[in-house]
């Protein structure tokens, strides 16, 4: 399922203020204490816009707020970007295929090579993950596999079969988790879902989630906390499509790989994200085609699963939340599809807003 048009309603994102404290006493030599580096210095947003297929990318630079259009041109339906060091990689769901950019030092980009991922066979790459070991692992909705590719060969090295039409994608340590969502484009429902797991040694599934109990429905999206525990976005339909199962988030341990929590958030969750200070951040649309008037995020604590903005109290975005990405900061931007905007969340306000290009999702944090 790809991020397509906004006629099909789709949906299928910085500056923590920094406290200088001085100490000083009466009648005593008064120090100042060192200032914090800028997380934000020689830093870029990466967005990539869907632009009606024929995608282009944006860049903004976090350190002054310079906005580039059209940096460069991008596949078919961009639909996910990840970085390795100063190069980036995005997966173009409808052209098969993979661009290959650097990013210079002064935001120069340069479109290294076009990788086939599968044009043949319309495999419909999705998302992607660097693991440990420096490959990329890519999910192919049409043909129910997994590519692994070498960036440093340029080389496909596996395609390695999984459940029945995975989205996200996510690598833990040495393995790789694909979120298998079981959607029937006939009968426009989904079946019950599964995660495969990918051991990186062997380019294998070692076995799917769950093992002996019930199965998730239309899991779709991943997010890891900082005690590696893995948030798996349930229910709820694709962007889409309304679901027939309020929105849930599953909570797994990746080191026993066993269900802990399941936290009903509700509505209808998409693409989710944790900042540094552990709370979570669930895009979650509002769309121009079911006259919404504004865009919906959810959050929550990632450790206690308290729901802190749900369905009913949701931060108000601009229309269309479809992507979410934490920062360095503890800030969040969100994709704002329907309004082609970016937009920063600081805790539950909005704090920016800046136009980008038509219908805006996937993005990535770049240092320079």
């Amino acid at each position: 399922m790809n991020y397509t048009y906004k006629s099909f309603g789709i949906a299928v994102s910085l500056i923590t203020a920094l406290m200088l404290i001085l100490l000083g006493c009466e009648g005593c030599e008064k120090t100042k204490k060192p200032t914090p580096p800028d997380p934000t210095a020689g830093t870029t947003l990466l967005v990539c816009n869907y632009a009606g297929g024929a995608g282009n990318l944006t860049l903004i630079d976090l350190s002054n707020g310079f906005v580039r259009q059209r940096a460069a041109g991008l596949g078919n339906v961009p639909n996910d970007i990840v970085r390795r060091g100063n190069r980036f990689y995005v997966i173009n769901s409808w052209s098969n295929d993979m661009n290959v950019f650097d990013l210079s030092a002064m935001n120069v980009v340069t479109q290294v090579d076009t990788v086939d991922i599968g044009r043949t066979g319309n495999r419909s790459p999705q998302f992607a993950t660097l693991a440990e070991t420096g490959e990329i692992y890519i999910s192919n909705f049409n043909d129910n596999t997994v590519t692994v590719y070498n960036p440093t060969d340029n080389r496909i090295v596996a395609f390695i079969p999984v459940g029945p039409k995975p989205q996200d994608i996510l690598a833990v340590g040495s393995k790789v988790y694909v979120a298998n969502c079981n959607f029937n484009a006939d009968s426009m429902k989904y079946g019950p879902g599964s995660i495969s797991v990918i051991s990186t040694t062997t380019n294998r599934v070692i076995y799917e989630l769950p093992a002996g109990s019930v199965p998730p429905v239309n899991p779709r999206f991943f997010a890891l906390d900082q005690s590696n525990k893995l948030h798996i976005v349930c229910g709820g339909g694709a962007t889409y499509f309304a679901g027939d199962k309020p929105g849930e988030i599953w909570k797994y341990s990746t080191l026993a790989d066993t269900l802990e929590q399941v936290i009903n958030i509700g509505g209808t969750p998409g693409d989710i994200t944790i900042n540094r200070y552990g709370f979570a951040y669930v895009a979650a649309g509002g769309w121009q085609i079911d006259n919404a008037q504004y865009g919906v995020v959810y959050r929550y604590n990632a450790a206690t699963g308290q729901i802190l903005n749900g369905p009913q109290n949701p931060i108000r975005t601009s229309l269309g939340a479809i992507r979410v990405l934490a920062a360095p900061t503890g800030a969040v931007y969100v994709a704002c599809y329907d309004a082609d905007k970016v937009e920063k969340i600081e805790g539950d306000r909005i704090t920016y807003s800046e136009l980008v290009g038509d219908d805006p999702g996937p993005m990535a944090i770049m240092p320079r």
